[in-house]
């Protein structure tokens, strides 16, 4: 609004282009936040449907030496 102000615009249509300029960067980040989210969340919770694929055997230790 400060900067607005140096340029004489009034303050009503300096919120209104502040609040223009809000809106954009929601629109564009809010929906790739999302999606980055859905991305990650397969490495979060991964598809049990899968079955064995995703079941990990235990790993024996390696016998010592004597």
């Amino acid at each position: 609004m400060l900067l607005c102000a140096v340029f004489g615009i009034p303050a009503e249509q300096a919120v209104a282009l502040s609040l223009v300029k809000r809106a954009a960067d929601l629109a564009l980040g809010v929906p790739g936040l999302v999606g980055w989210q859905l991305l990650g969340w397969e490495h979060l919770m991964p598809n049990y449907s899968q079955g064995a694929r995703l079941r990990r055997e235990p790993v024996s230790p390696r016998p010592r030496d004597p």
